[in-house]
């Protein structure tokens, strides 16, 4: 997105790059590649958040990927010369509820503001350390827990896929913990069992059952009103499931 002049004064250490200041974008998009992911660059990144709404517009959609850069920053994150750091990421259907009609009309100050107050994507992560050749440690915040990374397998903690298992059923607790507010639900306790049965090739999860067993004194029409929220809005859940056979039923006790 850098005029000539710019252009001159970097050096792109990418064999891949192509010049095309933001003036000429409307005339020359269609030159652009849509079979491949587009980083693009500018020098302080308004041209290149610009150009990104601009592939976003219904009229102009072309590129697959399009991912901005900026060449101020402390991190090398585009191949050039200078010292370059990637815009913060942007959730597509965030940004395109805040795209005016036509891009010319694009207030960069306006927008930055309403992306900082537009709701973030949840991040999770977890590191993980070999101890010996018989487990290692997952740590997460401040907490840690034992794998079973042994060949041998070992008793005393849990091996990859019954972790896969308890992530699921805490899924389902946690998942009933957030709605029962909602629903004003009476709730004593719960239970989840949960069973995985193991394909040998491809290695995979071939079905899960689970039976959650709640405390309750709730109607039967209740209990599968709290069993479909758990369905529908469980983050494992709904990453495990299109994955496996995944079924099961909830009941009282």
């Amino acid at each position: 997105m850098r005029a000539p002049s710019e252009i001159a004064a970097l050096a792109f250490d990418a064999p891949k790059v192509i010049a095309m200041p933001m003036s000429e974008l409307g005339q020359r998009f269609r030159a652009l590649p849509r079979d491949q992911a587009l980083n693009v660059a500018s020098s302080a990144g308004e041209r290149s958040l610009k150009a990104t709404c601009f592939q976003m517009l219904p009229d102009t959609k072309r590129s697959p990927t399009w991912k901005t850069v900026s060449q101020n920053g402390g991190a090398r994150g585009f191949p050039c010369g200078a010292m370059c750091h990637r815009w913060p990421a942007i959730r597509p259907a965030a940004l395109r509820r805040h795209l005016p009609e036509n891009v010319a009309e694009l207030n960069y100050a306006t927008l930055e503001k309403k992306m900082e107050n537009a709701p973030q994507k949840m991040q999770f992560a977890v590191r993980t350390r070999r101890n010996d050749s018989h487990g290692s440690e997952a740590q997460c915040k401040s907490a840690s827990i034992t794998l079973d990374t042994d060949l041998a397998g070992r008793p005393d903690a849990f091996n990859p896929a019954e972790l896969l298992l308890a992530a699921l059923s805490a899924c389902m607790i946690k998942g009933i913990e957030r709605v029962v507010p909602m629903l004003k639900f009476e709730l004593k306790g719960v239970e989840v069992l949960v069973d995985g049965v193991r394909q040998d090739v491809p290695p995979k999860m071939e079905s899960i059952r689970y039976e959650i067993i709640v405390d309750t004194d709730e109607s039967e029409r209740r209990i599968e009103l709290l069993h479909d929220n758990v369905r529908k809005y469980g983050t494992v859940f709904n990453t495990v499931a299109p994955g496996t056979d995944l079924s099961g039923v909830m009941h009282r006790r």
